[in-house]
């Protein structure tokens, strides 16, 4: 004799019942983080955002400058010779499809 004022539920549907608020869960979730992934911060009143702000002047370089970046760019190893020589075996590769004329054009 069931009383009165519970309700019964079949095993199956409390299953899916669970399954429904789990997804529920799950997909309110995700969504909240996904929201909160392209928030901006607030800009000062007056202060234009970051993608309509001008560009700033260019410096001008000094001679001596564009030097070092230039020796830097081309002497400078950083320390990776071992990736180029012993695991890439680049050196390799250039001495057998490059032929020496090229390789002096290109330095």
């Amino acid at each position: 004799m069931a009383i009165q004022g519970t309700h019964t539920t079949d095993p199956t549907q409390r299953k899916t019942q669970v399954r429904v608020s789990a997804l529920a869960l799950i997909m309110f979730t995700a969504a909240t983080a996904l929201s909160a992934c392209g928030t901006t911060k607030p800009t000062a009143e007056g202060t234009p955002p970051a993608g309509t702000a001008e560009p700033q002047a260019k410096q001008e370089s000094s001679a001596a400058e564009i030097a070092e970046g230039q020796r830097v760019f081309r002497f400078e190893t950083f320390g990776d010779e071992q990736l180029w020589t012993d695991k890439l075996r680049l050196n390799e590769v250039v001495e057998k499809n490059v032929d020496p004329t090229t390789a002096l054009k290109v330095g």
